[in-house]
């Protein structure tokens, strides 16, 4: 896999437009990008910093970012190859992860957010069973971010709606229950709305 950290240039206005819509983020980094199987191959991407003036983004690919045209970048990108992670049952780790908290409604089958803290943690906690790690609730923190509402293409008309998104931050410790699991959900990313920027789960030593 590949890491890459990018600063943006606060002064492009497809820097301002792409940060106000994650849609139209997804849609500028995957310029970096050959056509591929979505379904094979993964990109996941968090923006962040005090100002969003940094984003990182995961790929299997590796990406060509002079695709990224008109001073779109402050500096030059910071890229690297990511070893295969060791991982250890039992072992505690740090761990950062941009999620859509969801359920699907029981009649329409629509995904519909989760706005109690409680449900979120419960929403964590199903994914960790999923995905092969544990957690204590006090060693979690939550945050709501940056987007909440922004528009987006529809399939079926092809015209832009307004969506409304449930965007939120899980920063804290996890015990690592299943290596496999946990390190596919770290290529593969966790949840829904991986290309409005969730699902990059990002794991440091503690």
């Amino acid at each position: 896999m590949y890491l890459s950290k990018l600063t943006l240039n606060p002064r492009s206005r497809q820097v301002n437009m792409d940060k106000g819509n994650p849609y139209e983020l997804h849609r500028t980094i995957m310029c970096a990008f050959p056509p591929f199987d979505h379904e094979a191959e993964r990109v996941l991407f968090r923006l962040e910093g005090k100002q969003l003036d940094q984003l990182l983004v995961q790929s299997t690919l590796e990406p060509d970012w002079s695709a990224l045209k008109n001073n779109y970048l402050r500096t030059a990108p910071e890229m690297k190859h990511l070893k295969e992670l060791e991982l250890q049952h039992g072992q505690i780790l740090r761990f950062r992860l941009r999620a859509n908290p969801t359920k699907r409604d029981s009649q329409s089958h629509k995904r519909i957010g989760l706005y109690q803290e409680k449900d979120r943690i419960n929403w964590l906690r199903r994914k960790g069973e999923l995905h092969g790690f544990s957690f204590h609730d006090n060693n979690i923190i939550l945050s709501s971010t940056f987007w909440n509402e922004f528009n987006i293409p529809s399939k079926e008309d092809n015209q832009k709606h307004r969506s409304r998104f449930n965007l939120v931050d899980f920063n804290g410790l996890l015990s690592v229950e299943n290596p496999d699991s946990l390190l596919n959900a770290v290529r593969q990313g966790i949840g829904p709305a991986k290309s409005f920027g969730c699902g990059l789960l990002s794991l440091a030593r503690f």
